[in-house]
């Protein structure tokens, strides 16, 4: 018998567990903007409310679920300005969540298949890169696994896990749906009423706090998708995004610099993913009310749809990809368990070796941000009075100490004058190149951009006071 069955499966788990932690913190606070939004959401609900206390008018939280950013109290409550800190706390949810992946995997899978498994997950270069990022998509996955433990019921519990994983990230719609087939499939109705009225509830108040800031954030983005299949160009988008999800997948599976071959990577993520939807219907076809199944249908299906792409949303959907992976090999590979444990174990190290990620160097704390020139011209030549606009403003709100908002959009230079006066913004930091998702190329956002670009260089309402051209920066002043 092998001695290391005897050893406890929670002793794998916490070792997987402890990978992403030492290898934290990954980037800088702000390197996303929406972790920068994370933490300033979060200092709101450490002062009692859940408004934009940076801003003049104090507009409510929208564009952020209160789910995620009540996570990060601790750090906000008691380390606010040490950027440090939170990301800490977001690289202990990661560990927590892969330690819980590692398990989760035991309940589905032998010994040796859960290790490997766990192993794929933790040692991923896509999830190492996001140790440390103030991002939901670990606390997501633990909500995520928490919903799953807890079926086929009671109903009651299973509605309140549901609307904590909306509210953590509202990607968790198809998490609902998921369940919600499961339990009418299983013919548990009085389970599927509790799993509907609570999250639905929840969602319906949601809305309404969201209303008097234009609406939750999702009611937003649909016209950006309405717009691309009114244009015929739905199917392009389908199209793009089933190959940035190919793609980002096979760069994980790959050593440099095959990782960094756009045609390789597309291929290798293309092939795993076949083997993963084989698995899903097999899965399905064994028991067809198998939750997560039908969450991994789902979720393919709206990111899909959606009018972008961010690599971060793998990290998401990874354990249960992962999952139907092992669910679709054949039959033939399942026979030799500890032939196959090795071919993975040396696909895993040649592809974390190559990337060179400082998993024993303490990660990169400390590390400067991209616009450090710009915001150390930011700090010498204007004063904490000064109003500020951009298009990533929660980020460069955090590194300069003065108020940015949101740079907004406008018909023509002179309406953009205007809405900026008005909002008392008397520069606007402006970036060339910035990433808002990589299928978001020729959509409605990215032509406004283009039109806010055009605006900027109205001579005559906006004067250029400071450029970086190193960091594709130029700071306006507002005349």
């Amino acid at each position: 018998m092998d001695r290391w069955k005897k050893i406890p499966f929670g002793f794998w788990a916490l070792l997987l567990g402890l990978i992403p932690w030492w290898a934290a913190p990954r980037g800088f606070l702000g390197v996303e903007n929406d972790d920068a939004l994370y933490v300033l959401a979060a200092r709101a609900l450490a002062e009692g409310h859940y408004r934009m206390w940076f801003l003049p008018s104090r507009p409510p939280f929208t564009d952020t679920t209160p789910g995620f950013p009540a996570l990060m109290l601790p750090s906000a409550l008691f380390a606010p300005d040490n950027f440090l800190a939170h990301q800490m706390l977001a690289a202990l949810y990661l560990a927590l969540a892969t330690a819980a992946v590692a398990l989760w995997f035991r309940r589905r899978f032998s010994v040796l298949a859960a290790v490997v498994l766990g192993a794929a997950f933790a040692f991923n270069p896509l999830v190492l890169s996001r140790a440390g990022v103030v991002m939901p998509e670990a606390a997501f996955v633990l909500a995520v696994l928490g919903v799953l433990a807890l079926l086929p019921g009671p109903g009651v519990k299973t509605g309140a896990a549901l609307l904590g994983a909306y509210l953590i990230r509202p990607a968790a719609l198809p998490l609902w749906g998921a369940v919600w087939l499961s339990l009418a499939l299983q013919k548990r109705r009085r389970d599927l009423w509790g799993a509907v009225i609570i999250p639905v509830a929840g969602l319906a108040l949601w809305s309404l706090w969201a209303r008097s800031g234009g609406g939750v954030q999702e009611a937003k983005e649909l016209p950006l998708l309405a717009n691309a299949f009114r244009e015929g160009r739905g199917l392009a988008l389908v199209m793009a995004n089933a190959r940035q999800f190919a793609e980002t997948w096979g760069q994980t599976l790959l050593p440099l610099p095959w990782a960094k071959n756009t045609v390789l990577a597309t291929l290798a993520g293309s092939g795993i993913a076949a083997v993963a939807v084989w698995g899903i219907g097999r899965r399905l076809r064994a028991d067809r009310s198998d939750a997560v199944s039908w969450f991994l249908v789902g979720s393919l299906a709206m990111h899909a749809l959606w009018p972008w792409w961010y690599e971060r949303y793998l990290v998401a959907l990874l354990p249960f990809l992962l999952g139907a992976v092992a669910a679709g090999l054949p039959p033939a590979l399942k026979t030799r368990p500890r032939a196959m444990a090795a071919v993975a174990g040396v696909a895993l190290g040649a592809v974390f070796l190559s990337q060179d990620i400082p998993l024993w160097r303490g990660g990169e704390a400390g590390r400067a941000p991209t616009l450090k020139n710009t915001y150390a011209w930011i700090q010498s030549n204007t004063t904490p009075a000064d109003g500020f606009a951009s298009a990533l403003y929660a980020r460069d709100l955090l590194w300069t100490g003065r108020v940015f908002q949101p740079l907004g959009t406008a018909a023509s230079s002179a309406d953009l004058a205007v809405s900026l006066k008005k909002r008392r913004a008397r520069f606007v930091l402006w970036e060339r190149h910035m990433d808002f998702g990589l299928t978001r190329n020729d959509n409605v956002l990215a032509r406004r951009l283009e039109a806010t670009a055009s605006a900027l260089d109205d001579a005559a309402r906006f004067r250029p006071v400071h450029r970086e051209e190193a960091e594709w920066t130029t700071v306006y002043e507002v005349r």
